[in-house]
């Protein structure tokens, strides 16, 4: 059976770098986005909105509230060097998407409906950040509205993933996508 990788987590340690310094270009945050913060290995940075914080050992992920509460949010930020993307899909690597159906045999597969797919310029890249509604997953979803963006930067690939309580924190979660970049270890990996 295959498995589905539900959320792509990125386990590595901080390089101790002056993070600031690691941006190719210069990251403002615009209300109601309040906050830079970096991924624990310091390959990407992103403006979070209030109240969302740094979850987990994987350095990457930031949450808001508790999972029952009617605000709870998470994004998920990687940066994958070309190899591990290959290793996930395949040698002409064909990162999932909400468009394409989990086959039958895929465990915890995902079931999608409402897919809205919103082409938005990332660090002067056309990138497609999908919103759906999530069945299924390792969660156990019910109609989730979920986020997903997945790019290649030249040297690496970039990962978004989303989730939310309530359908209307999707657009603050895809404001926040908006404002991923790479930084200078990120696109040397």
């Amino acid at each position: 059976m295959r498995y589905r990788l539900a959320i792509v987590g990125v386990i590595a340690g901080a390089f101790g770098c002056n993070r600031s310094s690691e941006l190719l270009s210069p990251l403002v945050c615009a209300p109601p986005l309040a906050a830079v913060d970096f991924t624990t290995d310091s390959t990407a940075a992103l403006c979070l909105l209030p109240g969302f914080t740094k979850r987990g050992d994987s350095g990457g992920l930031w949450a808001r509230g508790a999972v029952a509460d009617a605000d709870y949010a998470w994004v998920r930020v990687a940066v994958l060097d070309p190899a591990t993307g290959t290793e996930l899909w395949g040698t002409r690597p064909s990162p999932p998407s909400f468009r394409r159906p989990d086959p039958p045999d895929v465990i915890h597969a995902l079931r999608v409906d409402s897919v809205v797919v919103h082409r938005e310029t990332i660090e002067d890249r056309l990138v497609e950040i999908e919103t759906a509604l999530v069945s299924g997953g390792f969660d156990g979803a019910r109609r989730q509205p979920a986020l997903q963006a997945i790019w290649w930067t030249q040297r690496a690939w970039v990962v978004v993933q989303a989730r939310a309580a309530s359908p209307t924190t999707i657009d603050s979660l895809r404001a926040m996508a908006r404002t991923v970049h790479v930084t200078r270890s990120g696109r040397g990996l």
